[in-house]
């Protein structure tokens, strides 16, 4: 099951990357109704369930576009895929790229479904390299 776990992250990661926003129906197929997407743990607050998570993507990119996605590792055990990335946006407002190395820890169902995203970055690295406030930035994310 681990690999069939790994392999479905992997593509919902891909699909989370393309696109300005990414094809939200499609990436809503990849989350169980009740999933819990804690963006930043422990600073913002956990997003609850697949339409809410989905609208905050959204939200997201009306921040950035041009999201890309570079995996260092990925490794699972039982239900969770842990992985380790380099993400790069683009900010709307003056073009700047932003890069925010990350681990994040998702936890699938019996059905191959997320019911829980988790992820860990350095927040004070994105907030210098956005320009902006740490409550400009976890408004953007939440």
């Amino acid at each position: 099951m681990s690999a069939s776990n790994e392999a479905a992250v992997l593509a919902y990661l891909k699909i989370f990357h393309e696109g300005n926003p990414p094809d939200i129906g499609t990436l809503k197929r990849y989350l169980a109704p009740h999933a819990v997407y804690w963006p930043l743990v422990p600073s913002a607050a956990p997003i609850h369930g697949a339409d809410a998570i989905c609208a905050g993507i959204v939200r997201q990119f009306g921040m950035y576009r041009d999201c890309t996605c570079e995996v260092h590792a990925i490794g699972s055990g039982g239900n969770h895929v842990f992985t380790e990335r380099t993400d790069h946006v683009v900010l709307h407002h003056d073009d700047r790229t932003v890069s925010a190395r990350l681990s994040a820890v998702f936890e699938l169902d019996g059905d191959g479904l997320i019911i829980s995203w988790r992820e860990y970055w350095d927040s004070e690295e994105i907030v210098r390299q956005m320009g902006v406030t740490r409550m400009e930035m976890e408004a953007s994310i939440g």
